[in-house]
């Protein structure tokens, strides 16, 4: 779990997010996604619900969900 949350703490600083991440250490999430490819990002809404879900390498991750976040935040 430590370096989990290292590296993720690296990816969101190399990619200039600030965000809330919820690290699934457990695998139980990912497993719910019926093992999905790495990496997987998963945009919660305010509801709890899932709201986006990207499966591989994201182009321009920053880009992307900051964009999706601002709409989920309207």
């Amino acid at each position: 779990p430590e370096e989990q949350r290292r590296l993720a703490a690296e990816l969101l600083r190399a990619k200039g997010l600030e965000l809330a991440v919820l690290l699934d250490s457990g695998k139980e999430t990912y497993m719910a996604f019926h093992d999905p490819g790495l990496p997987s990002l998963v945009v919660i809404g305010k509801d709890g619900r899932l709201s986006r879900y990207h499966s591989g390498y994201l182009e321009d991750m920053a880009t992307t969900v900051k964009a999706e976040v601002t709409e989920l935040l309207k």
